[in-house]
């Protein structure tokens, strides 16, 4: 629509080439044709179904090459092929997908993009941008179409839509198809062309009746425009269409007098008028006492107050400021104060958002009642209904006796608000700002994600900090299209080198190879380990254990495949603990015996002959001529190896010892007896090497401690096992031949990786295989995730780290990493100056947003005293 000024009128024109509604055109970025089935017989579906599903050909669009690759690759249906981008002609488009619609709600649409799936998606992007930022939906499906022309012998022919169905798309992700779905409201006959046809040609479409089909009111039309040598068409398109300004057209027809002599409108035009007189200066119009005459529903400060001041004077003005500097609030009262004066206001915006925002703050301070939504694209004619009716049957209030000690109130809660307002502007000692500020700063940082985290010693850390702070974060951001969203995936992360010469990549990029070279020659000898014993190496851990176990068999004289159980090896390594204890006993007995005697010693019975020396023969003359005695320390002497008699001393010191020496190796027999079957019994004595055997059992403890078993070892037989050990000493050296060869190598370079971020031994080799290969592979980058490091150790420095790890976990976008940080660092510092300082203490949130609602609630007050 167009505005001019000819011969002293205002004419409004209409560019019809522009306007869908008179002249459709296909185009590639917001239309698209409903082939299939036909326009009649997808209308007849829309009169009893309101949903239908976009059938999604899978064609591969040059403008969208990459999703619609994906899109078809993650398709489950098998039949449905990636056609190439060559465009199809609409009949062999039709011709090649017609068959494949399975579902009565799917729908086979065409466009001029390869893949119509593209310009479904833009008609629905330009719809849900049109809806959110004018709260209208412009979304339709188009039904029937004129093909006239502005003149008889003319050869341009114009399409003009007829019937006008509204909809919304609706795509759940990137691999469901996009639905139609019919809303609520009623079909519309297009206003636009039917205004052309009466202004032009003196007809009018015909009223469409409630579910009509498509053919009758197609035929109705024909009939009308057969007489201008036109055509009706039952194609059905879907697009972007508003004909909102020609409901601006007829008002500024109809209305044209009312406008043209209105005050303003006239002096924006640049006519003389009387109205400028008032828009001079506002001295002298300020009411009285603001606090009691006023009656503002919201916070208002010095400025705003100013405004509410001209409004209720009657002055005409213009208000502007930045966002965020109160304009809402300050409208949200005007309206306020004029409802207060018996005053209608109409409130406009060209943005559904504006009008939210002053509605949602007038119900806040329970004026809902006083509101009519005419622009909300929830609101149905039913619902506007509805709400005229509630707000004309509601009861008057009655005037409150309270009325004029609630404006007393007021005053004083406006005096408690005002010292508050003084405490909020006072300079804060190291940030350097008032509360006011704080509040200020953080507001600006409203829309960045709100993390829930702590920052340490917020108190010591000022503006110079918070700039040095958005300085490394800034260096950050930057960072992550090359390190990655999240660094802790990237394949250098943990790696803490800050030598990024090209010496240090070279030798890094030979270590790499050594390390993968090795590491696939040791995975391979410990599968044939895995299938020659079925015995799991999968860590660089475990075939150290394994390469220790089968030294261990090959060599062990003790171990026999029944000690080889995890159920076993416990209770065999405490009776071993608990013969070598024994061994330790019977050993310097035996030694000290042998010193003195024969080998026949010890068929004698110590325990008797120990008892009769010191219960029989304890006295001299029990000794002198007893028999018994005589016969003892004979066998004493005959077992002596010098041939001496022994004295009764020391045949009770010998007889003692072999007592002793008798009852261990008892003892030792039984616990021996236990291990039968595990042990090689002949290799079991008291003077065994008890170290090497417990070394030995203490490794097979360790596997089986780890999660590691013999295998098949465990159930070999004693042949099998005894011609075996050779194998498994070659197995074990052919396994530490391997590791040798890079194990060094990878013990220098897990130096140059953090081992609380990657441990190479507590890697599977499969594991540690691939992330040395994925380094190798991106050894390109190493330089640059050394700048990252050094960068990252700055930010640890400083406290920045955790945040950077909470805002990955928390999926904050990359470009708003500053300005999430800033938001936390300004809102640490309100909650620490309103927790920690006794100023503000009185100040709570709670006392303050009662004074500030009993302030506000004095305005009904006001309202029903008049």
């Amino acid at each position: 629509l167009t505005c001019s000024w000819i011969s002293g009128e205002y004419e409004v024109q209409c560019d019809i080439w522009q306007n869908n509604l008179i002249n459709f055109k296909d185009t590639k970025a917001s239309t698209a044709e409903v082939v299939f089935p036909d326009g009649e017989s997808f209308y007849e579906k829309c009169l009893s179904a309101s949903s239908f599903e976009i059938y999604d050909p899978k064609i591969t669009d040059t403008e969208d090459d990459e999703e619609a690759v994906s899109s078809a690759n993650n398709s489950e249906d098998e039949t449905q092929e990636i056609v190439a981008a060559d465009k199809l002609k609409k009949s062999d488009y039709i011709d090649l997908y017609s068959s494949r619609i399975r579902k009565n709600n799917q729908v086979l649409v065409y466009a001029k993009t390869p893949n119509p799936i593209t310009a479904v998606r833009n008609i629905d992007k330009k719809a849900r941008d049109f809806l959110e930022e004018t709260g209208v939906n412009v979304a339709y499906l188009a039904f029937g179409f004129v093909h006239w022309k502005e003149k008889e012998n003319s050869s341009f022919v114009n399409r003009a839509p007829l019937l006008l169905v509204p909809i919304t798309l609706r795509n759940e992700s990137s691999v469901t198809p996009y639905f139609i779905e019919l809303t609520e409201d009623d079909v519309v006959v297009n206003p636009t062309f039917n205004y052309l046809l009466e202004a032009q040609y003196g007809v009018k479409l015909p009223e469409y009746e409630e579910d009509e089909s498509l053919s009758s009111y197609v035929s109705k039309v024909q009939t009308i425009v057969s007489k201008l040598h036109w055509e009706v068409t039952s194609e059905c398109k879907m697009g972007i269409f508003s004909f909102l300004k020609i409901n601006m057209y007829h008002d500024l027809i109809n209305n044209e007098d009312k406008i043209l002599k209105n005050d303003n409108v006239r002096l924006l035009l640049g006519e003389p008028t009387d109205l400028k007189n008032s828009m001079g200066d506002t001295e002298g119009a300020r009411v009285e006492n603001d606090i009691i005459d006023l009656h503002t529903v919201v916070d208002a400060d010095s400025s705003q107050i100013e405004a509410i001041e001209m409004v209720k004077t009657g002055k005409s003005f213009v208000l502007q400021g930045p966002p965020g500097t109160g304009k809402s609030q300050t409208i949200t009262n005007i309206i306020a104060e004029c409802l207060h004066d018996g005053k209608k206001v109409l409130f406009v915006s060209e943005k559904l958002a504006a009008l939210s925002v002053v509605y949602d703050k007038l119900k806040q301070a329970g004026l809902e009642e006083f509101c009519l939504e005419l622009h909300s694209y929830k609101s149905s004619k039913k619902e506007v209904i509805a709400e005229l009716c509630k707000t004309l049957r509601a009861d008057r209030s009655a005037v409150s006796s309270r009325a004029d000690r609630e404006v007393q109130a007021k005053a004083k809660l406006q005096e408690q608000l005002d010292t508050y307002a003084e405490e909020l502007h006072k300079p804060i000692p190291v940030i350097g700002k008032s509360m006011y500020q704080l509040y200020d700063a953080h507001s600006a940082y409203r829309n960045a994600p709100d993390l829930e985290l702590t920052l340490n010693d917020i108190s010591k850390k000022d503006e110079a900090y918070l700039n040095e702070a958005v300085n490394l974060l800034g260096q950050y951001e930057e960072y992550v299209p090359t390190i990655g969203e999240d660094y802790r995936k990237n394949e250098w992360y943990g790696y803490k080198s800050q030598n990024g010469s090209f010496e240090a990549q070279n030798k890094l990029k030979q270590d790499l190879q050594i390390i993968i070279t090795g590491l696939k020659d040791l995975m391979s000898k410990s599968d044939s380990c895995e299938q020659e014993y079925s015995i799991k190496m999968d860590t660089l851990f475990g075939v150290e254990r394994y390469i220790q176990l089968l030294n261990v068999l090959s060599t062990s004289q003790f171990l026999r495949p029944g000690a080889l159980f995890q159920e076993r090896i416990n209770e065999l390594i405490k009776i071993t603990d608990f013969m070598a204890e024994l061994g330790s006993q019977i050993v310097p007995i035996r030694q000290k015996l042998d010193e003195s005697f024969e080998e026949s010693l010890y068929e004698i019975d110590g325990h008797d002959y120990y008892n009769k020396l010191t219960k029989l023969y304890t006295g001299f003359f029990s000794r002198l001529f007893n028999a018994g005695y005589k016969g003892i320390i004979s066998d004493l002497r005959l077992a002596s190896k010098t041939g001496k008699k022994p004295s009764y001393a020391m045949a009770q010191e010998f007889t003692k010892a072999l007592q002793d020496y008798q009852s261990l190796v008892g003892q030792f027999q039984a616990e021996k007896n236990k291990v039968d079957g595990l042990l090689q019994m002949d290799a079991i004595r008291p003077d065994t090497n008890w170290n090497q055997l417990k070394s030995e059992l203490e490794i097979i403890r360790v596997c089986f401690e780890n999660d590691y078993s013999c295998g098949s070892i465990a159930n070999m037989s004693e042949d099998a096992f005894a011609s075996e050990k050779q194998r498994f000493s070659s197995n074990a050296n052919a396994l530490a031949g391997v590791l040798g060869t890079f194990k060094q190598v990878l013990s220098e370079l897990q130096n140059d990786f953090d081992p609380d971020y990657v441990a190479f031994n507590d890697m599977s080799m499969l594991e540690l295989h691939t992330k040395m290969q994925q380094c190798l592979d991106s050894i390109d980058k190493v330089e640059n995730w050394v700048r990252f490091y050094i960068l990252l150790n700055q930010l640890e420095e400083r406290d920045l780290k955790t945040f950077i790890d909470c805002a990955i976990d928390n999926h904050v976008d990359r470009n708003q990493i500053v300005a999430t940080y800033q938001r936390l660092f300004y809102k640490q510092w309100i909650n620490h100056e309103i927790y920690e300082k006794p100023v503000f203490a009185n100040f709570t949130r709670i006392s303050q947003d009662r004074a500030v609602e009993q302030f506000s609630e004095s305005f009904l007050y006001d309202l029903n005293r008049d």
